[in-house]
């Protein structure tokens, strides 16, 4: 078409009207493309704001993510316990007035509580990267819900109300009689999800901190007990 509407330049008239005709058919081409590569494009959370099986997917995904994290903080609790109940045993042994019995006592228990504290500093290390990946993969859940949410309230304004679905209808879906759609569900637990949203970081805190008292507690203990006299 290209070629031809150069060779027939000569004639406006005929230029014209093949211009007219390819103009719209370009238009038609490039806005095809366009649609197609934003339907590509399109993320799990705007697809879970339209789609039930994306919504309910994504609403099982946070479920899950959150008792996952209850589990990790479970286990970031019992280890910090653990490392605060050792370092609190050391801190009353530096208080307390110590005779040559009990110095040699705590000489000869040391190698046994370095080791303990040692091998829950390590614990923690590999608890933190745990956290961190978790942390990760809070932020996003976090971006995926967000996007479901701000898109399926905007339907729920446009159609004053009438539907939480929001997005042209998706073939083969169906909501029984009595049951709650998908989409107000995923908002409902969307609400609970924004409230764990530090969790990793206020437990790697926790962890870090008694990690660093164990750690220097003992180094405390080292120095008297390599210091005082017999």
């Amino acid at each position: 078409m290209v070629i031809s509407l150069w060779n027939i330049n000569s004639d406006p008239s005929l230029s014209g009207l093949f211009l007219g005709l390819a103009l719209p058919s370009a238009a038609l081409f490039f806005g095809g493309m366009l649609g197609a590569h934003y339907h590509i494009e399109e993320t799990d959370g705007e697809r879970a704001a339209r789609c039930l099986h994306t919504a309910r997917w994504l609403n099982r995904k946070l479920q899950d993510h959150m008792l996952e994290g209850e589990k990790l903080q479970a286990e970031v609790d019992n280890l910090s316990g653990k490392l605060a109940s050792k370092s609190l045993d050391i801190a009353l042994a530096l208080k307390s007035e110590q005779d040559t019995e009990g110095l040699n006592r705590l000489r000869l228990e040391f190698a046994e509580t370095a080791e303990s504290i040692l091998s829950s500093a390590k614990e923690a290390y590999y608890l933190q990267k745990r956290l961190n990946a978790y942390a990760a993969e809070t932020a996003r859940l976090k971006e995926m819900a967000d996007q479901a949410e701000a898109k399926i309230r905007m339907a729920h304004v446009l159609s004053k109300g009438r539907t939480w679905i929001g997005g042209p209808p998706v073939a083969g879906q169906y909501i029984l009689v009595g049951e709650i759609e998908p989409q107000r569900l995923l908002i409902i637990t969307h609400q609970v999800f924004k409230t764990k949203l530090k969790l990793a970081e206020e437990a790697g805190a926790l962890l870090a901190h008694s990690s660093k008292q164990a750690s220097a507690y003992l180094d405390a203990l080292s120095r008297t007990l390599t210091s005082a006299k017999i």
